[in-house]
């Protein structure tokens, strides 16, 4: 009786996490689109402004759609199934085509960078395809380095800026990132708290997408 009210109190929390976190990514996203849209056009890198809001938009659905997935998931299946599945393969695979994109839209079209981050993103993003299409749904370590990579990867986007000779802004992007990373690991609830400096992060790389 007492490990059945456990376990139905675990399968709660699980599902108001992952409804809080689509809920969190949504609202970060509008907020972040409103602003990439709203006050740049005078600026001779609008079109790079205007691609981190499309950034946006193609992410948000994809993390919002896994997250619900998983609480659907929870209805079927025991607590603490492998999170891979399609909708993460949406998630974490639109993210490496985001970083491909930011790293352009930071760079202003540098060539050599935007080819760096275009090589990296593109093996990390094969490598997740493959290990899906194997079938490797039972790896949680597996899932772990896939996480990592992202975050590596959002990292080498952000050097644009200290490339750019903005070090104060590299800086202020780069200990957001980190506090995102740091929130994540919070239980129950931090993944959701990490939207808020996701939303300041990427308002970040907007204003410096603006400028030189």
């Amino acid at each position: 009786m007492g490990s059945d009210c456990a376990d139905s109190g675990l399968i709660s929390t699980f599902r108001r996490q992952q409804t809080l976190n689509a809920l969190s990514i949504i609202l970060a996203n509008i907020y972040l689109v409103g602003y990439s849209f709203g006050g740049f056009e005078d600026s001779p890198f609008a079109h790079d402004v205007h691609l981190i809001g499309y950034v946006a938009l193609l992410h948000c659905p994809c993390s919002a759609i896994y997250h619900l997935h998983l609480v659907l998931r929870s209805y079927k299946e025991p607590l603490g199934f492998p999170r891979t599945s399609f909708t993460r393969l949406l998630d974490m695979g639109s993210l490496h085509l985001c970083c491909i994109a930011i790293s352009l839209a930071l760079s202003h079209g540098s060539a050599l960078f935007c080819l760096v981050n275009l090589i990296v993103n593109t093996v990390f993003l094969m490598m997740m395809v493959l290990r899906y299409l194997r079938g490797a749904h039972e790896d949680p370590w597996a899932e772990h380095l896939e996480f990592l990579r992202t975050g590596v990867c959002s990292a080498g986007y952000v050097l644009a800026i200290l490339m750019r000779g903005h070090t104060a802004s590299f800086l202020y992007s780069i200990s957001l990132l980190a506090l995102m990373g740091i929130l994540m690991m919070v239980q129950p609830f931090g993944h959701a708290l990490s939207r808020v400096p996701l939303a300041l992060f990427m308002r970040s790389l907007v204003e410096s997408a603006a400028v030189p």
